[in-house]
């Protein structure tokens, strides 16, 4: 998952790894999104990963969702 924040105070946003190597247990359409470029994501995280998520969620612009391969 990487995770893009929104600039503040002058400085520029960020874009970090914000979990590497979690498992994809399953993957919706979500919602009213007529672009169908946004998805219901379920990953198999540690609690540590779950709350950084959690976090990078109130203050992100974007969070992205990288297949591995």
């Amino acid at each position: 998952m990487v995770v893009t924040s929104e600039p503040r105070g002058g400085a520029r946003g960020r874009t970090y790894v914000a979990a590497a190597g979690v498992p994809l247990l399953a993957l919706a359409p979500a919602g009213e999104d007529p672009t169908g470029s946004t998805a219901a994501a379920t990953l198999g995280l540690t609690r540590r990963q779950a709350l950084r998520l959690i976090a990078a969620e109130s203050f992100a612009r974007k969070l992205t969702l990288l297949p591995g391969g």
